[in-house]
Order: structure tokens, then sequence, then C-alpha cells
């Protein structure tokens, strides 16, 4: 074979570098080193070691080719090509780069010089000669066969470079002037990448759609998932949920993924192996080049996916948090718990536990919330996370009311995350949740501890000196918090609840009725506090004040005030109320009413507007105008008839009831007329409030609700008992307002059927905890419970009535049933002390005088018994039956226990007089079942001593104060 034969070959292979990115590498074959004298035997050996890869030995005898050749031969051209081509191949780029030139140099008029000019920009670009390198394939776009190749590698350089605008320029450029093909696609990828980078989201979307829409020319899908991952990211970063979702909506499950990239990576095998074996020209070498360099990096990117056992799960972790960012709670839940499930050892199913603990927080589903937080620290125990979760646990059972477990879980933050910035968090948290439980002294020795550990440096320092202060002024030792709100203050004269403090200081002064020093101190924290949030509050304050003072006029300006200033419904109630009082005081009835229509005036809306028509109408009676009052309220009535939240509609139905029921006025010097009987008043009240008219349960409720009043207010109280059972029989509890759940309840809880009852109850603790009747659900539900021996639950009930509700109707129950239940809860004699003492509060309170104080009586008497103190409680068992005769069945219970103290006593003769006085009691006539007790007691003591017992030498029994003795 000829010279010109090889270097024909030469100058087809000669250009044979190979992608830009896709530098294959070789082991350079060693033949023979010396002198070669034949210039065919050469280009034959440099051609076997170029066709072999082995780029040193071909560079060698290529140099030694050169040599032999003079420099004017045109067979020099493919030597040179072939030897650039070997320096490209093995790396050696700047070596390249200069036989490139020298090429081009010699032979300008070749047809390899655009070729040569390709590569050559490949040589550059591998070197990050970006200018030179853009320049050239810039060039190249007007040579028809390589235009296509010169503007993939053109936008390739632009984006290597970092030159964002041109990398866009460029790449658009592609898209807009090149057919749509696999190469288009992956220009497309490197857009959308680019776009996602520099954060044009939008145009990167636009890009994906694109990319969506000619998906089937898609060699990467792999390359296709990440970018809509990574898009989806950088939405979320911006807090674009929508557009997250639609970008994490484009990605497929690792399953689907690897399927279909699997055909596509045989159809791209297929394509290569025959541009392999078909390669005609430079351009196929180029494209088989740009065509396996896609493959490899497709592989390796389908490799990682195929490795990953978790790929899925970081899928659903994106599209969890993006719904839950954007408040689709219900839709991340079911994503983290299919991670959960099917993922259970990944990183994401870590943070999809969390995740789903807060969900479930935030949907106020604390009982789970709790679950999935104690789930997380109990495996995950050292992760950085789990104090954060311990903390949703202690906040989710405060949700539930389990303070002991809240308690607990913050007592565990503090001993076992040491080292933890949440520490501190976990100290004040504690002392926050025994507060709420009106725990102050445990709350108190919380912070005091937290401070000892913490000094100054600690994070929650002020607030844990203001909750010791707090701590003591709800003590019995009120008074001593004044020092320590006086500290607070000097620590922090600008702190965040400086006002506060001063206010409680004033209130204290207030308490010990130090009136000239409340006047002098409010006057100054209203000037230095004009918008502090407790205004209202100082000026009932100031307003109580003035009225104990005797300065009436002062009192209704401060109360005034109150109203302009107060945001809280109950603030506003307490001061319209004690100006009302005041103006009467005053004898100024006409401002009452004016007061009160200027409320209206301003708050139309607010809950407080039917307590004003109330005091409008009483107003109106005053002036003797009772049928303008009674329009006043049947107006207001109807037109708030159809509003649970309007809870002072049935105060204006009483007082309408009230008002229907008043005696008409006969003639001058003669008596009152008779009332017309309850059918007449029914119609009349009905009338009043349209009942014709009305549509909803809860109006229909109301209109019973009337007659029911008309029905007490006319002593016929079986019909008062029968309209309330028509009310609970044909309405349900969700269709009615508080007032009359409450008065439902009540009135089956009286007839002997609890289970009745509750419903109505329930639905007020549920709905209306905040209602002014609130206390009627919580003592009823109480009440239920103890009925059924459940005593820590009544126990639970009964407190909540206490602390979480401010009105008086229950109050006495409250307080009685709470003391019941622990006694029936009582352990230990420090709960019996406990139950003395709220027996005793119970006994003590005039306002509660009656069944309740008969009924604490008892109790006490039953604690003195349980304490072995027999002649004590017997003495006490007596002074019910004598003082609270009233009260059959507290009568009837103390007779009993009293004759089995007297047993217990051995005054069993005492015993025997005390249980026949009882039985011949016509006042316990009724009670049927102790009766039945105290016969068979009595029988026992009369056949054990059929001529009486032998007399005692002990001293007679003390007696009550106005007890008369037992015999």
């Amino acid at each position: 074979m000829s010279i010109s034969s090889f270097l024909k070959i030469l100058r087809v292979i000669g250009f044979g570098a190979v992608a830009l990115w896709a530098v294959c590498g070789a082991s350079a074959q060693q033949v023979e080193q010396g002198m070669i004298a034949d210039p065919v035997v050469a280009a034959r050996l440099a051609n076997e070691a170029f066709t072999s890869g082995n780029w040193d030995e071909a560079v060698r005898i290529l140099d030694q080719l050169i040599s032999m050749m003079p420099e004017t031969s045109p067979d020099l051209e493919g030597v040179y090509l072939m030897k650039a081509g070997a320096l490209f191949n093995k790396g050696a780029y700047a070596a390249a780069e200069a036989v490139y030139n020298t090429f081009l140099e010699k032979f300008p008029s070749s047809s390899n010089v655009a070729n040569a000019k390709m590569t050559l920009g490949q040589t550059l670009a591998l070197q990050k000669k970006w200018d030179e390198a853009a320049k050239l394939f810039k060039e190249l776009e007007s040579n028809f066969d390589l235009r296509e190749e010169a503007m993939q590698y053109g936008a390739q350089v632009a984006l290597m470079s970092g030159k964002g605008s041109e990398a866009v320029e460029a790449l658009l450029n592609v898209m807009n002037n090149g057919p749509r093909t696999p190469d288009t696609m992956d220009v497309a990828l490197a857009l959308v990448k680019l776009y996602t980078d520099i954060g044009e989201l939008q145009k990167a979307t636009e890009g994906l759609q694109f990319l969506r829409e000619n998906q089937r020319m898609i060699s990467n899908l792999p390359e296709l998932n990440r970018l809509a991952l990574a898009l989806g990211d950088k939405y979320r970063d911006q807090k674009d949920w929508r557009g997250a979702l639609q970008s994490y909506r484009l990605v497929r499950p690792k399953e689907e993924l690897i399927a279909e990239q699997k055909l596509r990576t045989e159809q791209m095998e297929r394509m290569a192996a025959n541009l392999e074996r078909n390669q005609v020209s430079p351009v196929d070498k180029i494209r088989l080049a740009r065509l396996k360099a896609r493959l490899k990096s497709v592989n390796e990117l389908l490799e990682a996916v195929e490795k990953s056992s978790d790929y899925d799960a970081a899928l659903y972790i994106r599209r969890g948090r993006a719904y839950s960012d954007q408040g689709r709670l219900w839709e991340s839940i079911i994503l983290y718990n299919e991670i959960i499930e099917h993922f259970p050892e990944s990183d994401e199913a870590k943070i999809a536990l969390y995740s789903l603990s807060a969900a479930y927080r935030e949907l106020n589903r604390p009982k789970e919330a709790r679950e999935l937080a104690q789930r997380f620290v109990e495996k995950y125990p050292t992760d950085p996370l789990s104090p954060q979760l311990m903390i949703v646990a202690g906040y989710s059972a405060l949700d539930m009311r389990d303070f002991e477990s809240a308690r607990e879980y913050f007592r565990q933050g503090i001993e076992k995350f040491k080292d933890s910035d949440l520490r501190q968090d976990f100290y004040i948290s504690l002392s926050n949740a025994y507060f709420t439980q009106y725990k102050f002294p445990d709350a108190r020795e919380v912070c005091q501890a937290y401070l000892g550990e913490y000094g100054t440096g600690a994070k929650y320092r002020e607030e844990a000196l203001f909750q010791i202060a707090c701590s003591y002024f709800y003590s019995d030792k009120a008074l001593d918090s004044i020092s320590y709100f006086s500290d607070y203050i000097k620590e922090y004269p600008q702190g965040n609840y400086v006002d506060d403090a001063k206010y409680r200081i004033i209130v204290l002064d207030f308490a010990q009725q130090e009136f000239d020093k409340v006047v002098e101190a409010g006057t100054k924290w209203m000037q230095d506090y004009p918008h502090s949030t407790l205004m209202a509050d100082m000026s009932n304050i100031m307003g109580d004040t003035y009225m104990a003072q005797g300065e009436v006029a002062q009192a209704v300006e401060a109360y005034r005030k109150a109203i302009s200033t107060s945001t809280h419904i109950d603030t506003t109630a307490y001061a319209l109320d004690k100006a009302t009082r005041a103006y009467q005081q005053l004898g100024k009835f006409d401002e009452v009413e004016k007061m009160h229509e200027n409320y209206i005036k301003f708050n139309p809306a607010s809950p407080l507007v039917p307590n004003s028509i109330y005091w409008i109408s009483r107003m109106r009676v005053r002036q003797g105008n009772v049928e303008d009052a009674k329009k006043i309220l049947a107006d207001s009535v109807r037109e708030n008839i159809n509003d649970p939240n309007q809870q002072a509609v049935e105060k204006l139905i009483f007082q309408l009831a009230q008002l229907v029921t008043r005696r008409p006025r006969g003639e001058p010097g003669q008596e009152r007329l008779a009332l017309p009987p309850l059918p007449e008043l029914n119609r009349q009240i009905e009338e009043l409030l349209g009942s014709s008219q009305v549509t909803t349960p809860l109006a229909r409720a109301r209109i019973f609700l009337a007659r029911a009043e008309l029905a007490m207010l006319t002593k016929n109280t079986d019909e008062q008992r029968r309209v309330y059972n028509l009310i609970g029989e044909d309405l349900k509890p969700e269709d009615l307002s508080p007032g009359i759940l409450a008065r439902v309840g009540d009135n089956y809880l009286a007839q002997g059927q609890p289970e009745k009852a509750k419903p109505f109850f329930e639905q007020i603790v549920k709905k209306f905890s905040r209602s002014e009747f609130a206390d009627f659900g919580f003592v009823g539900l109480g009440e239920i419970a103890y009925q059924k021996g459940e005593y820590q639950q009544a126990f639970d009930y009964f407190d909540r009535a206490i602390k979480e509700t401010e009105t008086l109707y229950k109050r006495g129950s409250a307080f009685l049933g709470k003391a019941r239940a622990l006694y029936q809860l009582a352990d230990t004699d420090a709960k019996l002390t406990e139950a003395q003492e709220l027996f005793q509060t119970v006994v003590g309170e005039r306002a509660w005088r009656g069944e309740p104080t008969a009924m604490g009586m008892y109790y006490l008497g039953l604690i003195d018994e349980k304490r072995g103190k027999f002649a004590d409680a017997h003495n006490t068992f007596q002074r019910v039956y004598v003082a609270y005769q009233k009260f059959p069945e507290w009568m009837a219970k103390a007779y009993l226990q009293s004759g089995k103290m007297l047993e217990k006593l051995e005054r069993y003769n005492d015993a025997m007089a005390t249980y026949r006085e009882m039985l011949r009691n016509p006042k316990v006539a009724d009670r049927k079942e102790e009766l039945k007790q105290a016969r068979q007691l009595l029988n026992a003591l009369e056949k054990k001593y059929p001529n009486g017992a032998p007399e005692t030498k002990e001293d007679p029994l003390p007696q009550p104060e106005g007890a008369t003795p037992a015999a």
C-alpha cells in the first residue's frame, strides 16, 4: 500500500477527537522505538497505534513521519490532523491546540479546516479558554454540516464559563433553530437547570412543560427527575407551594423511571452501535462521541437511582412538605404515612414522623400528635429533633388536659437533653404547665431551680422572675409578691411585663383598701402606659376605688373609659354593669339608657347588645312604659333568636316573661287585676316573639324557653318540667344555645335521668366552654361522673368549673362537688384535709347558704368519722338534722349517721332514741331507704337490749348550738 493510501485514511480518522466531556483514556502500547526509514511503514504503524488508542506511540511515529516529509508535502495535512487528534485524546490539550493551529496555518484551504476548528474549539474549552472556544463555535454555525453541533458546543461553553445570559441566548438559539431531537432535549434540560440556578423559575417551569410535551424524545429521564426536584425545592424556598407541587408532580417514581429509562437506554445503545459500524464523516464521529457521552451520563445517574433505597421517600417528603406549607395538612399526612409505612428506615421516615406529629398538632388533634411525638423520641432518642418533639408531646398533653403527663414530658426534657438549646424551654414550659393548673408553689419552685442553674444568663430570666412574683400574687401570701414585682421592675425597667407588674401592685393596694395610694399610682400608670392591654382593667380598678371612696361621679368616668378601651368582652361587661349601677346610685336613670344606647350604636355586633337592651327595657319599665319595654325586648329577641352565640337572648326572654306576668294595674284605689291563665300568657309571649315565623330549631327552643319561664313564674313546676322535656326530646343538643342546654340538662338531672342530661352538658363544654353558662356543663358532667363512681373524672370537671369559668350560677355546686369527689379519692390524710377545707369553704360562704351548707356539714361529719372522731362526727350530724330541716334528704342521712356514731361510742340507748325520733319525724317520711335502714338498726339494738342498754359512766355528749337532746 502506498503512503498516499494511508494518508487518505489519516484524513478521515485524523479528526478522531471525541466529545468535549467524554475524553476516553487508554494505556500506551509499546512498538518499535527506533527510527523508521520507510514513510509508508511509518504511516502504517502510526495508523495502527492511533486506532488501537496508543496515543504516545502514534505521536512518536508521526513526529518521525513529519521529519521525513518535505514541508510542502500535501500529505502532511493528514499527519498533522492525526497528531492533533492523538494529543487531544491523550489529554495533552495545549499540545493539541498548537498542532491544530499549525495545521490551520499550513493548510488554510483544506476541506478539513472546519472539522479541525470544531475539535480545536473543544480543545480550547477543555483548557477553559472560553472566549476563544466560543468564537470558534460561533464561526462554525455558518457551516451547514456542523451548524447543529457548533450551536450545541457553543451553548455548553457559555454554560461552563458561567455566563448566564449568553448561555441562555445560546441554548435558546439551539432550541429555536435546530430540529427537535434528543440533542435538543439535552439542551432543554440544560436550559431548565440554568433558569433554576439563576432564579428564573417561571421560565424553568415553562421549560419543564416543554420537556413534558416532548418527553418521548428525552433520553435522560433521571436528569429530568433531578431538575424537577431542584425546581420544586427552589419554589419551596420562595414559599411558592403551588409551584413546588407542580414541579414535584413531574417526578416519576423509582420503578417507573427505571423501567422507562432502560427502554430508552437500549434504543441509544442500538443507535451507537449503528453509528459505530457506519460512521462515514467527522460529523458522525462527533455525534457518536456525544451519544456515548450521553449514555455514560445516563447510566451513572440511573445507577445512582437504582442504588437509592429511599428515592421515592425523598419525593414523598418534598410533596408532603409542600402540602403542609400550603395548609393542606390531610394530603401531607397521607404522604408522611406512606413514607413511614414503606420506607421505615430511611432518613425521610424520621422527618416524616416529625412532620406528622406537627401536622396533627396544627389540626388540633393532640392525641395523635402526642403519640407520634413520643414514638419519635423513643425511636430517635439522640436526634437533635427529639427535644422539639418532647415539647410537642408536652403541649399536646396540655391540650388534652392531661396535666400530669405534660409536666412529666417537660421534666424528662430537663433531665434527658442537658446539652440541648431547648433545655431552658423545658424549664419554662414546666412552669407554665403548673400555672395552667394554678399550682403556683410548684411553678415557683421550677423557676427558682431554673434561675439557680442558669443565673443571669438565663434565656427566660425575665419571664421566670415575673412568674415567681405572680406565684406569690395568687397565693395566700399575696402581699409578699410586692417585693418580687419590685425586684423585677428594678432589673427590667423596660421589660415586657412592667405594666402588668405595676398593675398587680396597685391591685394589692386596692385589696388593702389603700385607696389614696391606688388613685395616685393608678393615675400615673394610666399616663405611663396609655396603650397597655390592661388599660380597661386598670380603669375598672380606678372605678371600684372611687366607688369605695363614695366618689360615684368619678367612678362612672373610670368605668366609661374601661368600656371605650376594653378588648375583652368580660372586662367590658363588668364595666357596663358597674357604670349602670353607679348611674342608678346617682339617680341618673336616663344616663343608663343613653349609655347602653350609645354602646349598641358603636358595637352593633357585640354579644353584649342584648344585655344593653335588657337595661334599656328596665329603664323604660321604671318610667312606666311597660308596653314599650316589652316591645324593645321582643324586637331584640326576634333579631337574635337564631344566633346561639347571643347568650343574652335567654336573659331578655326571662325579662320579657317577668313583664308578661306582671299583674296589670286596676283602677286607682282598687287591687291589681288577676293574671290571665297560663295558656293566655303563652299566647301573649308567643305573639310578641313572632312564634309563627320561627324556622330554626334554636328559635323554636327559645319560644319553649319563654313558656317554661312563664310556668315557673306562675309556680306551675309540672308544666315547666314538661316543656323542658319537650325541648330535650324534640331538638338536638347541637341546635341549642348554652342557656337552654344548661336548663334542659339540669331538668333531666333533677328527674334522675343523667344519661339524658349528659349530651346537653357535653355540648356546653365542647362548644360553649367560655360562655356564662359553662359552669352548668362542667358541674353537670361532674355530677354524672360522681353518680357513676368515676370520682377522678368528677373531680376534674368540678375543678374546671371553678378554674375555667367566671360566672356564679353553679360555683357553690362546683366547690361542693370537688370536695365530695376529693373525699372519695382521699387515700391520705393530706387529701382528706384538703377535702375538709373545701367543705368548710362551702359551709362558710353566705352566698351558698341552704342545701349546699347542709350537704357540706354532713360531709364534714363523715370526715370526722373517717378519722375516728365519732363524738365530733355525732355532733356535726346532729347539727345537720336540727338546723337544716328544710332539706329532708340530708336530715335523714344525718339522723342515720348520728345513730351509727352513737353505736360506735357504745351509747346504745341514745342511738335507739335517735332512730326512734327519725322514724316518727314527718319531715323525713318520704326518705324510704334511710327509714328502712333506721328500722333495721333499731330492731337489732332492741333485740340485743330488750330492756335497754346498761348505763355508761361517761360524760354526756356535747350538744350543738340550737339542738335538743336526741330523746
